[in-house]
């Protein structure tokens, strides 16, 4: 199944940016997200916190919301409670409310 993200782009001096590829990815909805997530979203740098949000695009025209919170607590006695902290909600949603460079079913950029 292939589908697209609110970051899949690049920068083109004098056009602007461009959507990428479609990304390929063998599993359903819930599964391309989550390994599309673990492997360019979740942050591990505890010195940080903040929330982001990302949409995906499948090539069928379904649409997904990610909504991604991280922060850190350093406050508590136990050491296992202490750390990086996040929460991450995955919702559908329709693709007219996407935010990805280019929703066109099909469409596909070298």
């Amino acid at each position: 199944m292939k589908f697209t993200t609110t970051d899949n782009y690049r920068y083109r001096a004098g056009i602007g940016n461009v959507p990428k590829s479609w990304i390929n990815c063998n599993m359903d909805y819930k599964g391309s997200i989550w390994e599309y997530f673990h492997k360019n979203i979740k942050h591990w740098d505890y010195d940080t916190c903040d929330d982001e949000t990302h949409d995906f695009v499948f090539e069928d025209g379904k649409a997904f919301r990610l909504e991604y919170s991280y922060w850190s607590e350093w406050h508590h006695d136990d050491d296992e409670e202490n750390g990086l902290k996040d929460e991450v909600f995955i919702e559908e949603i329709s693709i007219d409310d996407a935010n990805v460079p280019d929703k066109k079913i099909g469409r596909d950029w070298l």
